[in-house]
């Protein structure tokens, strides 16, 4: 049966290239012969050799800095790369390799970031065009462009390119101009792509990219590898270039500058800053995550939404049923009473143990209450069938009720506890409506529309797209976005587009996510408490301050992880402390919560309502401005922070004049 997934319990448009050996945008072109090749500038830095094998059991990620081409250009058409000659570009080549060995499958994930200075004009994957997907020894294809050393051999192998059939989830793919994500995994042959870059007018001084491996549970069906390799490990005279050993990410890698990279951790998979697309093939059906703060997808994380306790449900048409736990990827499924009918969405309420179901039934549309603790369903509400039609999809209101939309017919609210249905109508003046979704704490109720054209998002024409041929879901994301997806049928690619909520702007759309199968839902899971600790102070006002977050934390990522604090007494200054160890020692009356040496940045006022005294002051900081701000050289990635709000409080009771929040841990990201 079809898979369906819950919406979850509430509390620049980057260009992309197809998968499984095509080059990027374009359809693999007939390799022909080489024009004129322009004149080369050394300016960027070359590798004189590289690795041409990471044996198993254990492959590293092989990354190449090729030939580059000063003004007079290179042209490369014939490979779906520009409409004529291109100047001030270089090739970054990365090789995943397994060393011609079936019995040793191997996946690689992971993200590069370039400099603003820099655009990514393609990306090549297919076999041929790379060189040849046969071990011939010979300089062909874009190998004779840009490939570096004496040896052709170094890059002839059997399998070039991405692997054709079998597991289709390979993928590379282009969320904005500067940067890439990938995931490979491959069991003979190789893996590998160019990454064609362009610098602009001249080749910019102190240019460096960083490349890093996202710590993904599973891809391809085993453990994502660690590890880099760049240029020739065996003499590393080119700066920049050796073995890196099982670093999770390098920082700095010079492309026009001397300096060395720095070692880094991995991307975390933040299940809290994903969502979650529900994807049926003809064996199995998947899960795979999106991170909407890095932009890297996760295909497969989960074989079989959100629901009360912050976990993904989904159900099939009968009586299938699953429960996934995204913190440790344990599945639960099970078969449960089967109502009849078919069923067609699902969704929770905040503060609720049950789960509501829409189920279409010949006759009318059943709301279905159900129990995710004893698997029974408790109440079925009906709802007349010339009110709804063909259900389509359910979610909750900020109002506490449910919503159910139908297909042709309209939309209607039914109230969770007593079944109350109130026709609200609103047919769709075009096309179907295919899927509905709400905002945590706004009124705005947004429906998925399929027309002839432009997938739109209904408030009402609220927003539309034309990069999602066929829509199979919509979800509000972690940051407050709409996120909808494509089916991936036919022709037309699964396709995620990202909006922004209150005005429709649509903010990216990418085809990350078309991979084998087709797209059924997506959802978003309710964030949970992590990393607070320690105890907060009560104030003068008789309030506690509350730390908390937003974002997250990044050396590189240019959106902002918002510390916060609420419940703070207003019209005061206050500062956020930070420091590298955790505490929990008596303090003023209350609790200092960092260790020493603490340090702190800026002075912050609360705000809030004019005198008197009250708890509508807060505070706000973004730290990944201060750690990219370099003010602290010790704020690295992988580092651990521990932080507190301290603030002005004249009258505390204690006669310290101090307030004190509780305390934030958290990890800096790459």
């Amino acid at each position: 049966a079809s898979p369906l997934f819950t919406r979850r319990a509430r509390t620049t448009s980057g260009r992309t290239y197809t998968r499984k050996k095509l080059t990027w945008i374009l359809s693999p072109l007939t390799i022909a012969l080489l024009g004129s090749i322009g004149v080369r500038a050394q300016t960027p830095l070359e590798d004189i050799g590289f690795s041409p094998a990471t044996p198993p059991p254990d492959p590293d990620m092989v990354i190449v800095r090729e030939k580059a081409y000063g003004a007079g250009g290179i042209d490369l058409t014939q490979y779906g790369i520009g409409t004529g000659p291109v100047d001030h570009v270089q090739s970054i080549y990365f090789r995943f390799f397994v060393d011609n060995n079936a019995s040793q499958h191997k996946s690689a994930l992971g993200r590069v970031l370039f400099p603003p200075e820099i655009t990514i004009l393609g990306i090549i994957t297919d076999g041929q065009d790379l060189g040849g997907a046969n071990d011939d020894g010979l300089w062909t294809g874009t190998d004779l462009i840009f490939g570096i050393g004496a040896d052709p051999d170094a890059y002839s192998e059997e399998e070039r390119g991405f692997e054709s059939g079998g597991n289709n989830d390979e993928f590379v793919c282009v969320p904005s101009p500067q940067s890439l994500v990938f995931g490979l995994h491959v069991s003979n042959g190789v893996d590998d792509f160019r990454v064609i870059i362009d610098y602009g007018d001249s080749f910019p001084d102190g240019l460096t990219f960083d490349v890093g491996a996202y710590d993904l549970p599973v891809f391809g069906g085993v453990v994502p590898n660690l590890g880099f390799l760049v240029g020739d490990d065996a003499n590393p005279s080119v700066p920049g270039s050796g073995n890196f050993g099982e670093a999770g990410s390098l920082l700095g890698i010079p492309l026009t500058t001397v300096t060395s990279p720095l070692i880094g951790c991995d991307f975390p998979l933040s299940p809290e800053n994903s969502v979650y697309v529900l994807r049926d093939t003809s064996t199995t059906t998947w899960i795979d995550g999106f991170d909407a703060h890095l932009r890297i997808p996760g295909p497969g994380l989960f074989s079989l939404t959100s629901g009360p306790d912050g976990r993904l449900y989904a159900i099939g048409a009968g009586n299938g049923y699953g429960v996934i736990d995204v913190h440790n990827g344990v599945v639960n499924e099970t078969l449960i009473s089967d109502l009849g009918g078919s069923n067609v969405d699902l969704t929770g309420l905040p503060g609720s143990r049950d789960l509501y179901f829409a189920r279409d039934t010949t006759g009318a549309t059943m709301v279905d209450r159900f129990d995710v603790d004893t698997l029974t369903f408790l109440q079925s509400f009906p709802v007349p069938a010339a009110q709804v039609g063909t259900p389509v999809g359910i979610t909750d209101g900020a109002d506490g009720l449910l919503y159910v939309v139908g297909s042709t017919t309209g939309l209607v609210s039914v109230d969770p506890v007593t079944g109350a249905v109130s026709n609200i109508g609103l047919s769709p003046p075009s096309g179907i409506n295919v899927d509905i979704t709400g905002r945590a704490g706004a009124s705005m109720l947004y429906i998925l529309r399929d027309t002839s054209g432009d997938s739109k998002i209904d408030a009402y024409d609220f927003a539309a797209t034309s990069a999602i041929g066929a829509p199979a879901g919509l979800t509000n994301g972690p940051d407050d976005r709409l996120y909808m997806i494509g089916k991936g049928e036919g022709s037309s690619p699964a396709g995620l587009a990202i909006f922004d909520a209150d005005t429709g702007l649509e903010l990216e759309s990418n085809i990350c996510m078309d991979l084998l199968g087709s797209n059924a839902d997506i959802a978003y899971t309710i964030p949970g408490p992590q990393g607070f600790y320690c105890t907060s102070k009560m104030s003068s006002a008789g309030c506690t301050a509350k730390i908390g977050f937003s974002g997250e934390p990044s050396a590189t990522s240019p959106f902002p992880f918002e510390i916060t604090a609420t419940e703070v007494i207003n019209n005061k200054n206050g500062v956020l402390f930070y420091g590298y160890a955790p505490s929990n020692l008596p303090f003023l009356g209350g609790y200092l919560c960092v260790e020493q040496p603490i340090r702190h940045f800026g002075i912050h006022n609360s705000g809030g309502d004019p005198p008197p005294n009250n708890c509508s002051g807060s505070f706000s900081v973004d730290f990944n401005a201060f750690i990219q701000s370099g003010k602290d050289p010790a704020l690295l990635p992988c580092i651990s922070i521990y932080c507190q709000w301290w603030y002005r409080d004249k009258f505390d009771p204690t006669g310290h004049t101090v307030g004190l929040s509780d305390a934030l841990e958290f990890e800096i990201g790459i």
